[in-house]
């Protein structure tokens, strides 16, 4: 049961990594596409 809770906060913490990276390339200005796909393949 542990595991699955420390899975489950590991899933989450990289998913917001992930939108932040996200929402970092789109203040620089790029499209959508482009911002998520650099975004999630830097982490």
């Amino acid at each position: 049961l542990g595991g699955i809770a420390l899975g489950i906060g590991m899933l989450v913490d990289n998913s917001i990594v992930v939108l932040e990276n996200i929402a970092r390339h789109r203040e620089q200005g790029k499209g959508i596409v482009e911002a998520a796909r650099e975004g999630a393949g830097e982490v």
